[in-house]
Parts: C-alpha cells; structure tokens; sequence
C-alpha cells in the first residue's frame, strides 16, 4: 500500500490518497474515520459535512461511498477532556474495487 499525501497551504486542503496492491484483486476495501461529536451531514453526493462553531469542515470521497454514522461512547477518562463523551466513526467502503486507489480531501467549506 502507498499512501499519498498532499497538503495545500493556498486553499488549506488536505489531499489523501491510498492505492493498494497486494499481488491479488482485492474483494473488499473499508476504511473508517473517527471525528469528535458535532453535526454531521452526508449529502446524497457523498459528501460528509461536519458542522463546527464556526466553520464546517467538508470531506470528500474518491472512490468511497459512506455506510454509515456510528456513534461511539468514550468511557477511558483519559480521552474524555480531548474527545468528550462520544466520538463518530464514518464508514466508507470502496465503489470501484478493481481501481484500488481510494481517498478523500478535507477543506473548510
């Protein structure tokens, strides 16, 4: 697996990319992300938008479709002042499996 990065300081837009070759077609590619509890939205383009004070945050899929919101309790008091009380996994699995090359870019929108 190769993982591409690319961080523009212009229109501060982060660009990630991962492209995978394990010698034999993949069957199956999921890819999750964790952000901290606030609004979340999934246009029915893809696009995940995460609603903070003053900004949102949008993330856009390449080659990932989302499955789904989970919301996940933080119990470790360790991470209760970073994180509050819960965190949400986004779910992405991959739309076109044989083009193995999946990302997304975040940028304030």
């Amino acid at each position: 697996m190769t993982r591409h990065l690319n961080f523009s300081h212009d229109t501060a837009k982060i660009e990630i990319s991962d492209e995978i070759d394990l010698g034999e077609p993949l069957t199956r590619f999921e890819l999750p992300l964790y952000v901290s509890d606030r609004k979340i939205v999934v246009g029915t383009d893809g696009v995940c938008r995460l609603y903070g004070k003053h900004s949102v945050l949008v993330i856009t899929p390449e080659n990932l479709r989302v499955t789904g919101l989970e919301p996940i309790e933080i119990t470790d008091p360790r991470h209760l002042d970073v994180w509050g009380n819960r965190v949400f996994k986004i779910g992405f699995e991959a739309i076109d499996i044989e083009k193995a090359i999946f990302g997304f870019s975040i940028e304030i929108g």
